[in-house]
């Protein structure tokens, strides 16, 4: 059985008065069929970091579903078969990176944001009051706010203690549904792991021993 001639006779005229680059069956059909570009961009670092962290050396990796015919990362002009880049120079506050491409017709853009928290401790402690050191020894997850639900076991002399950035303001507390049972005992220069000193507040349980318990900050 004889396979008909698949190919597009690029010299068989089609006149389109509405577009300058449409000048054949091919370009016509390219236009019909056209879809868009699409990025897929990744990092192997962590995008969220305590502050006072050091970022360097960090590799962007990408792919894309078709062919482009240039592109840049962070405006520099790169090879259209490149897809691999390190960022050498180090940053430590937030930053954001731009892998921008173009295909046939259009520019596409794909971002990826590094950023750079600061943490919110929580945990038991039969101190009266905390240190920097103190509050270290706590639960962390670094956060931009002070809002959280956690849950502790408090055993005989110990209290609940939470702790975060003066920035994020004051807060609300509630066990069990009725508000209150903590209280503002310090204000202190925290200096966490990275040597980064912040000024934070540190509730504290106004009782000890309160055993396994659920706290709901607002």
């Amino acid at each position: 059985v004889e396979i008909a001639d698949k190919r597009i006779d690029e010299q068989l005229v089609y006149e389109n008065p509405a577009s300058t680059t449409i000048v054949d069956f091919k370009s016509a059909l390219d236009y019909l069929l056209y879809y868009d570009l699409t990025i897929n961009l990744s990092t192997t670092s962590p995008t969220v970091v305590e502050v006072g962290t050091t970022m360097s050396d960090v590799i962007f990796t990408w792919s894309y579903n078709k062919q482009i015919v240039s592109q840049t990362f962070n405006n520099v002009v790169l090879s259209p078969t490149m897809k691999v880049y390190m960022v050498e120079e180090p940053f430590t506050s937030q930053k954001t990176f731009t892998l921008t491409a173009q295909d046939e017709r259009k520019a596409f853009s794909k971002s990826i944001t590094f950023y750079f928290r600061h943490g919110r401790y929580w945990g038991v402690s039969s101190l009266k009051s905390l240190n920097s050191e103190a509050v270290m020894s706590l639960s962390k997850e670094l956060s931009t706010s002070r809002g959280k639900t956690f849950t502790v076991n408090a055993n005989t002399g110990e209290y609940i203690y939470y702790c975060y950035p003066v920035s994020w303001g004051s807060a609300t507390f509630s066990v069990g549904g009725f508000v209150g049972g903590f209280e503002l005992v310090d204000t202190i220069n925290f200096t966490n792991s990275l040597n980064v000193t912040t000024q934070y507040y540190v509730y504290r349980s106004t009782n000890m021993s309160l055993g396994n318990t659920t706290v709901t900050v607002s």
